[in-house]
């Protein structure tokens, strides 16, 4: 939740979760989105799993929604960009996904 991720977060997560117990934490008040797919935050021995995706640059910070952890996640891909960190070292604006070009392009513009 809060992230969008890439297919290397997919390998990530195969790589570092398979056989090991995670918990999960629901995004209150609504816990199902209008898809009916589950809200919620996946923890691994109390790191948070969707900021350590952001912080290794395997995923972007989605925010077409807002979410508890915008305060942790925002900060994560900042680092990440960076420091160009996973896709932050060769991504190109128009490789972005359209939602995050969009974004994006809703910025002020820096002077």
């Amino acid at each position: 939740l809060g992230i969008a991720g890439l297919d290397s977060a997919k390998s990530w997560l195969h790589d570092n979760l398979v056989g090991k117990q995670i918990t999960l934490l629901l995004e209150s008040p609504q816990t199902r989105d209008s898809a009916g797919r589950l809200r919620a935050y996946a923890y691994l021995d109390n790191q948070n799993l969707s900021v350590e995706l952001t912080k290794a640059g395997l995923a972007f910070a989605d925010r077409r929604e807002k979410t508890e952890m915008d305060g942790a996640i925002d900060p994560a891909e900042a680092d990440a960009r960076k420091k160009k960190r996973g896709i932050w070292a060769t991504i190109k604006f128009e490789q972005m996904p359209a939602w995050r070009q969009a974004w994006v392009k809703s910025l002020p513009r820096q002077r």
